[in-house]
């Protein structure tokens, strides 16, 4: 039997898939890293769980190492410098208060040392995550598992309704295009099946929910003056009624441990910074020329997973815009759309340390570069583009599947292997996508499509990667788990 390691399963759903496992027979349960404080009433006493709420916790991070055999030497710590700078863009996920560079690099080391010492000391075949690792700590447990030879698994949650994949390394999906077959359009349409075609190019919910924010965005941008008053003063009103409650929340103070007078002061400052962030972003804008050639590049809410670790070093969007703006034809423009929900001025503090107005001011400076206000209909910008840019984005996946047009990315995502979709890192690259555009028609790229939809037949599982998509799934939990530990047991046991 293998032995197992699971990373994150931190909500009903997930740990349903693990108990199902388990009651199988067939795997070794090594270690279940969950929320066990949030989960109690639902662990089974026969397995091992280890709290997450360790990783989060300053006090609880140095204390890891009290009994470990191996310390870090100089060889560990050259042999990750790559993980050490993701760490550190991770690590500002979280962080209600800014943490120093010297204290954070304190908090990778003792977690680099906890999980060489866990790999050199156990003996495990498989370690498996709810999704990429993308929360500091699990990326360290990635990597350093990886480095020991051990196999790695995780989620990968696609935008078609009800779709999930088990893969193996976030990493490689941009390293395989498929090859195209000989087969028209009919037989590609005849061999995918006209009902499982439709189906995979309904909208899920992923795409839906964005679709939502942003209209409640261009609802919100329309609102008047005194409507945001009031919405400054409600929201003001509430993080004094609601410090206590969030205050016990580990998972939005990561590093820190945050006394209530800062939890106000930083709640009514995160809402003076939207308002400043919307109001310099509407600055920037021009208005939109849809009648002369142009590239759309969809900007990326951050922080999430589609981009650090999936985008690599382009989390910072800025070095894509640069590629593309700097390799445009004489007269193309290149025009940018914010994410909406990164403007939305609710109650997030994760965000503030990834968009500024400075970023705002920067981008508008580039030259062919434009950007396009709130309100502006997405669709109608894919649908009069030459080419649309995103890093990792849902539009991408739109953009062939709907538009039937080519796509360009800087990262890591499932539908890479498209052939009409083009993974970029330099100039030299997209711009060898540019000369190719004359000869990608909207048929080319419906085939493309039905080529991955048949590639990935046998690869997608009828389930969701936990809790909140399965809320809105057809079928019920029982039959989303048992999807899910079958195609596990299929591919990996």
């Amino acid at each position: 039997m293998k032995n197992c390691l699971f990373i994150n399963f931190c909500d009903n759903f997930l740990l349903g898939f693990v108990h199902n496992l388990y009651e199988r027979n067939i795997i070794n349960l090594e270690t279940v890293y969950t929320d066990k404080q949030k989960l109690s009433d639902i662990l089974h006493p026969e397995i091992n769980y280890i709290d997450v709420s360790n990783f989060y916790d300053l006090d609880s991070v140095f204390t890891l190492n009290f009994n470990a055999a191996i310390p870090l030497s100089k060889y560990d710590i050259e042999d990750f410098f790559f993980l050490e700078s993701e760490f550190l863009s991770e690590s500002d996920r979280l962080c209600f208060k800014p943490i120093s560079v010297k204290k954070r690099k304190l908090i990778y080391y003792e977690l680099l040392q906890y999980w060489i010492n866990y790999f050199a000391k156990n003996s495990v075949d498989l370690v498996v995550f709810d999704g990429v690792p993308h929360m500091g700590w699990d990326l360290v447990c990635y990597e350093v598992a990886r480095k020991f030879n051990v196999h790695t698994c995780y989620l990968e949650l696609t935008v078609i309704e009800d779709q999930v994949i088990w893969h193996d390394d976030y990493k490689s999906f941009r390293k395989l295009t498929l090859n195209r077959s000989d087969n028209t359009l009919d037989q590609l349409k005849s061999l995918v099946g006209n009902d499982i075609y439709s189906k995979y190019l309904r909208e899920g919910e992923l795409l839906k929910l964005g679709k939502k924010l942003n209209d409640l965005k261009n609802k919100k941008s329309g609102t008047s003056i005194i409507r945001k008053i009031k919405t400054i003063l409600y929201r003001v009103f509430n993080s004094f009624k609601n410090a206590r409650k969030d205050l016990n929340h580990d998972s939005s103070f990561y590093y820190n441990k945050i006394k209530i007078l800062d939890y106000i002061y930083y709640s009514v400052k995160n809402l003076f910074y939207l308002q400043t962030l919307n109001k310099k972003y509407s600055l920037c804008t021009i208005p939109v020329d849809l009648d002369r050639k142009y590239i759309f590049f969809a900007m990326h809410y951050q922080p999430e997973r589609t981009t650090s670790p999936q985008g690599e070093c382009f989390q910072e969007q800025i070095l894509a815009i640069k590629i593309i703006a700097s390799s445009l034809p004489n007269g193309w423009k290149l025009l940018i759309k914010e994410h909406p929900t990164q403007l939305l001025n609710r109650k997030v503090f994760k965000n503030k340390n990834f968009r500024s107005t400075y970023d705002y001011g920067l981008i508008c400076k580039i030259k062919n570069v434009v950007i396009v206000p709130i309100s502006f209909d997405s669709a109608e910008l894919i649908k009069n583009a030459q080419l649309v840019a995103t890093i990792n984005g849902s539009v991408g996946w739109e953009t062939l599947s709907t538009h039937f047009k080519p796509v360009v990315i800087f990262g890591n995502i499932w539908y890479a292997n498209c052939r009409s979709c083009f993974s970029i890192s330099s100039q030299n690259e997209f711009k060898d996508v540019l000369k190719e555009l004359n000869t990608v028609t909207p048929e080319q790229v419906e085939k493309d499509v039905l080529e991955l939809l048949l590639y990935y037949s046998k690869e997608f599982c009828n389930s969701s990667d936990g809790e909140f998509y399965a809320s809105y799934s057809s079928l019920s939990n029982k039959k989303l788990i048992d999807n899910l530990a079958n195609k596990f047991v299929e591919k990996y046991i």
